[in-house]
């Protein structure tokens, strides 16, 4: 019995085998296509690197990630402070009161972008975190580029407690994980 199963199977992955390589291949020529960075060259891309030169390493605006938020709409989008948002809901407002009264101005100038696992935020976008048990005001930060860990990206933020806050506003890898979505400037 044992002969004829190895049998079997010897010619089940004989048979299998070029099916199994191909398939192999296929998924291996799949790639995700982004940007690594904002276009070099283009005015957005000049100013969030300006933005980021500025800032580097100081607590922007007294050192929360929605007051550094409200700087960065102010130099690389070029808007004005939106609304209320952030102060009266936190982080996670930005994304979660779009839709409400509150958000007349981000829906006009704004584009909410929900992250459904695969798609991902471009380079400039602001990406907004859930709140957690730990902060119940979750957190936002403009996306830099993918990083090297898979399901990681790279963020400008700053942290208004906790002990990363005294470093301010810096490059920073963090997970995909808890991101709710972005917000990314209409053209």
């Amino acid at each position: 019995m044992k002969k004829f199963l190895r049998l079997v199977f010897a010619k089940l992955f004989h048979f299998l085998k070029p099916l199994i390589n191909t398939y192999l291949d296929t998924i291996d020529s799949i790639r995700v296509s982004f940007p690594e960075e904002a276009p070099k060259g283009t005015e957005l891309a000049k100013r969030f690197k300006a933005f980021r030169e500025k800032h580097r390493g100081k607590r922007v605006r007294g050192g929360s990630c929605v007051l550094l938020y409200r700087q960065f709409i102010e130099e690389v989008w070029e808007l004005r402070p939106l609304e209320g948002l952030g102060a009266d809901g936190g982080a996670e407002g930005l994304f979660t009161r779009y839709d409400t009264d509150v958000g007349p101005l981000s829906r006009q100038y704004l584009e909410r972008i929900a992250y459904d696992g695969n798609n991902l935020p471009q380079p400039g976008d602001v990406v907004i975190y859930a709140a957690t048990a730990t902060n119940r005001w979750g957190h936002v930060g403009m996306f830099e580029k993918p990083a090297a860990t898979a399901g990681n990206i790279i963020i400008y933020d700053q942290h208004g407690f906790g002990s990363q806050a005294e470093a301010g506003a810096q490059s920073r890898e963090r997970s995909m994980e808890g991101v709710l979505g972005w917000l990314r400037k209409r053209v």
